[in-house]
C-alpha cells in the first residue's frame, strides 16, 4: 500500500500525537522524508517498522523490537536528560542578560512610544501551544490599534490596523522582544 501523508496529518489534527508507527513493507524515499519533516515539525516521533533492510544514517538509530526492525526517526538531541539541563540553563542565562542589558531600557522607551501613539497597552498578548501543547501566553510589543480581530485576523502589507510605531516595530522586529520573558519563565526556548 502506497502511503497516504494526507490521511495521518488528518488524523493528527486537533489530537495529542506523540508518537506515530508506520508499517509497511516499503516506503519510498520521498513519503520516507515527507513523513520525517512531518514529525518534526510537529514534534510527533516517527518509527518505521520495515522487513527491508534500512540504512542507518546520521539522523536514525535502529532498534530490534520483539524481530522486526524498528526505525526511530530521527534522534533529537534534547531527548537526553543532560542536554535538555544545558539547554534550559543557556536559555535562562542568555535571556535574563538580554533582559537585564536590553529590555531593561527597552521596554520603557518602547513602552512610552506606544502609548504616545495609540490608547491601549503596552503588550499584545496571545495564545500560543507550547510543549506537549500547553497553552501559554505569548508577550509582544503592541503594533496594532485595539480592534476586535486581532485574534483571528492577520495582519497584511498595508494594514490599516497597524499603528505608525507598530510599523517600525514590525519592520525591525522589536515587536517580538518581549518574548525573552516567555523564555526565562520556561514557556519557550532559544533557537
Amino acid at each position: 500500500p502506497v502511503m497516504n501523508l494526507q490521511r495521518i496529518q488528518e488524523f493528527c489534527e486537533g489530537r495529542e500525537v506523540h508518537e506515530i508507527f508506520y508499517c509497511s513493507a516499503s516506503i519510498s524515499d520521498d513519503d520516507f522524508r515527507d513523513l520525517i519533516d512531518f514529525g518534526l515539525n510537529r514534534f510527533i516521533r516517527i518509527k518505521v517498522i520495515s522487513s527491508v533492510s534500512i540504512v542507518a544514517g546520521n539522523d536514525l538509530s535502529l532498534n530490534n523490537d520483539e524481530r522486526q526492525l524498528v526505525s526511530n526517526h530521527p534522534v533529537v538531541p534534547l531527548d537526553d536528560p543532560g542536554n535538555r539541563a544545558l539547554k534550559r540553563a543557556m536559555d535562562i542565562i542568555f535571556s535574563a542578560l538580554v533582559i537585564g542589558l536590553i529590555l531593561s531600557w527597552l521596554i520603557p522607551l518602547i513602552g512610552f512610544l506606544i502609548k504616545m501613539n495609540s490608547r491601549g497597552p503596552v503588550y499584545f498578548v496571545q495564545k500560543r501551544a507550547g510543549l506537549n501543547n500547553r497553552a501559554f501566553n505569548c508577550l509582544k510589543f503592541r503594533t496594532m490599534f485595539i480592534n476586535g480581530e486581532s485574534d483571528i485576523k492577520q495582519a497584511t502589507k498595508d494594514d490599516p490596523r497597524i499603528t505608525s510605531i507598530g510599523r517600525f516595530l514590525r519592520k525591525s522586529s522589536l515587536d517580538e522582544f518581549p518574548q525573552f520573558i516567555n523564555v526565562l519563565i520556561g514557556d519557550m526556548s532559544l533557537i
